[in-house]
């Protein structure tokens, strides 16, 4: 059994293109016409016959309540590795991407969160090598590092719960995706107009 597929939900699948492969650097693998829509993917230029990541369109009612959900507790939606976080986010910025989230070191990784102007957040993830003079890290698996992230409170309709690792133990959730943006009510911008969704009330 493996991964050749994953997908994430995108406004336009047109704007969606022009973003992963012009600023994120991905390459068009399928595009395919099928009705309205089209069977849209990417891959990474470093691994062209790797997983294909599925342009797929937004239109089922579902789609924009879970990810203004999502959205709302400062979640991404997908995670891309990098090989220097710091490097990708200058390189974004100067393009005009917006981070909520700047480059944090949680520990045995380094994380930055970016707005796709698709309507969802991504992370970006640059892990460390193992460190041999401290065995005990060794192998640390980088999901778990969440209790590692300082300065980050949740806060949500006026409530705290204790910081990312608690209310992720209590939700069954990754510590990581509970980090919250630096602007948490901050909505992702619509896709490829460079507009903001509607905050809800």
């Amino acid at each position: 059994m493996r991964i050749e597929l994953t997908s994430i939900y995108v406004d336009d699948q047109r704007a969606a293109l022009a973003f992963y492969t012009d600023v994120l650097g991905f390459t068009k693998h399928h595009d395919i016409p099928l009705g309205d829509d089209f069977w849209l993917t990417v891959v990474s230029r470093d691994a062209p016959d790797g997983p294909e990541l599925l342009l797929e369109p937004a239109g089922h009612p579902a789609v924009t309540p879970y990810r203004d959900a999502l959205v709302a507790d400062g979640i991404p939606l997908a995670q891309f590795a990098v090989d220097d976080v710091d490097a990708e986010y200058e390189r974004l910025t100067a393009l005009g991407v917006t981070f909520t989230q700047p480059p944090t070191d949680i520990g045995p990784a380094v994380v930055a969160v970016l707005d796709d102007t698709c309507g969802n957040l991504v992370q970006l993830i640059a892990t460390k090598a193992a460190d041999p003079a401290r065995p005990g890290e060794t192998g640390e698996n980088p999901w778990f590092a969440g209790h590692l992230v300082a300065g980050h409170s949740p806060r949500r309709r006026g409530r705290t719960s204790g910081g990312p690792p608690a209310r992720a133990a209590r939700r069954g959730r990754s510590p990581w995706k509970q980090q919250r943006a630096v602007d948490p009510g901050r909505r992702p911008q619509a896709c490829g107009h460079g507009r903001r969704r509607r905050r809800s009330v």
